[in-house]
């Protein structure tokens, strides 16, 4: 699967566009890497953590705010905090990162517990579904990265990057239109390997929180 289009599919499911219409004064900003990013995972557990992770982000958040779903491709040759296994190589990486008042370093330690929720943890929006997270990605081999300060949390997930089965489109540019109300479509420009078809351009509906 590739990294890039799980994101594009999540951002038209009726779980995201429920969740932003309950969060209107929050501002959902998408930011994909250029690069095809195929990992060997299962997107319907990828979108699971996206989920969890988006559900936090705007919980964290409350009121007026930002939450950014970002992807990159970057090789790792160091030990991930917290998680001392440090396998180096090259992983697709998806960000989701908000402007909520940040996590106490204290409970950054904990957050992974599966009993530790978010009502032992107030406001920082981070109680509901990590151990989930940290669940899948330990099943595909990947890492989760948490960086928090009083500015705001990022989560960074990593995936293995796989040459396997590399014939599907890559995405190479995104826009977006929004009608007032916050109604609007994603529209998005892929460009398939040598030997198949040109490039073609697909929309798919979406919800934007703030107008």
């Amino acid at each position: 699967m590739d990294l890039n289009e799980t994101v594009l599919e999540h951002m038209q499911s009726p779980e995201h566009a429920d969740l932003v219409r309950h969060h209107g004064e929050i501002t959902v900003h998408l930011e994909l890497a250029d690069d095809r990013l195929p990992v060997k995972a299962s997107a319907t557990h990828v979108r699971k953590a996206l989920m969890n992770l988006i559900s936090n982000a705007f919980e964290a958040v409350g009121g007026k705010g930002e939450v950014t779903l970002s992807t990159a491709n970057r090789y790792v040759d160091r030990a991930i905090r917290g998680d001392e296994r440090g396998r180096p190589g090259e992983y697709a990486v998806l960000t989701v990162s908000d402007s909520g008042p940040g996590i106490p370093e204290d409970i950054q330690k904990r957050i992974f517990e599966p009993f530790y929720t978010k009502k032992a943890m107030g406001r920082s929006g981070t109680g509901l579904g990590l151990a989930v997270v940290w669940n899948i990605l330990q099943d595909h081999e990947g890492y989760v990265e948490v960086q928090s300060s009083g500015g705001g949390t990022s989560f960074d997930l990593y995936f293995p990057i796989t040459r396997e089965g590399c014939g599907y489109p890559r995405v190479t540019s995104l826009q977006r239109t929004f009608a007032a109300g916050g109604s609007g479509s994603w529209w998005w420009t892929t460009t398939k390997p040598s030997g198949t078809s040109p490039p073609a351009s697909s929309r798919a509906s979406a919800i934007r929180s703030a107008p």
